[in-house]
């Protein structure tokens, strides 16, 4: 005869049960000192598939949020880390002779491909459902002349 109504009993052997890494219906008897029959009657009494369904699903949505958070709180560090890039390279650009300026160019490149990793934004041409293809448009700083050095002429 199936019980009618959970008791703290019943819980804590549900609790066991669900907190063992592999399943023993025959622990949970040893444990609580009864038959595995009566585990099993408890079983489908208070629906332990059921139950350990809902927990694992709760479970594993919890993780996915926090996850979800983390990668949300890592991208929006990159971006901070890859703007402060791009804000001194900039700065570098307008006060450097034109080939320490192509270095700096490079750097700054990395740092807008990094943004646009960490935004999710592709860094390239991209096709799409093999229908169409997006182009995103590197904007760059206006080109500098170059210092003269003494001696030379256009």
């Amino acid at each position: 005869m199936l019980p009618k109504r959970e008791s703290q009993r019943h819980k804590d052997a549900f609790e066991f049960y669900y907190s063992m890494p592999k399943r023993s219906k025959a622990k949970v008897a040893e444990r609580f000192s009864i038959s595995v029959g009566a585990v099993d009657q408890w079983s489908r009494a208070f629906d332990w598939p059921k139950r350990i369904q809902k927990r694992d699903e709760k479970a594993k949505e919890k993780t996915e949020e926090k996850v979800t958070d983390a990668i949300a709180k890592m991208n929006a560090r990159h971006i901070k880390a890859w703007g402060k890039i791009q804000r001194k390279a900039l700065k570098e650009l307008r006060q450097l002779v034109f080939e320490k300026a192509i270095e700096a160019t490079k750097g700054y490149d990395t740092a807008v491909d990094g943004e646009r990793k960490a935004r999710g934004v592709p860094t390239d041409y991209t096709e799409h459902s093999g229908k169409f293809v997006v182009e995103f448009e590197m904007v760059r700083a206006p080109e500098r002349k170059r210092k003269r050095t003494d001696g030379e002429n256009d």
